[in-house]
């Protein structure tokens, strides 16, 4: 019955967080929009229809070895209805571009742990 607390800050670098934050902006973009620009910067994530990406309400990064996990709560909007869902993505950096290598639709209690 843990409970999820997102004001949590991490410790990454600014100069790298702005970039994952803009890579983060495309990324989800492109999931409600295109799969096709989505194969390019992810693996095995399906795009969704219906369904407008608004904005990320929080996010906080964690290095991983040689990943980045990715701990998000994303706005979308559903007919005019704004709702937010939590993901945790794992990034990878290929040729000096982010790559998205999965996505679990949760954030763990402990995530900034």
């Amino acid at each position: 019955n843990a409970k999820l607390d997102l004001n949590k800050t991490d410790k990454f670098d600014e100069t790298k967080k702005e970039k994952l934050n803009q890579f983060l902006d495309l990324f989800f973009k492109n999931y409600t929009t295109s799969q096709e620009n989505l194969d390019v910067i992810a693996e095995n994530v399906l795009a969704i229809t219906g369904v407008s990406y608004k904005k990320v309400n929080y996010v906080f990064y964690k290095e991983e070895g040689n990943t980045i996990k990715a701990y998000v709560q994303v706005a979308f909007s559903i007919l005019d209805v704004e709702h937010s869902e939590n993901m945790t993505l794992t990034i990878v950096e290929r040729d000096g571009n982010y790559f998205v290598t999965n996505v679990e639709y949760v954030i763990p209690s402990d995530y900034y742990k």
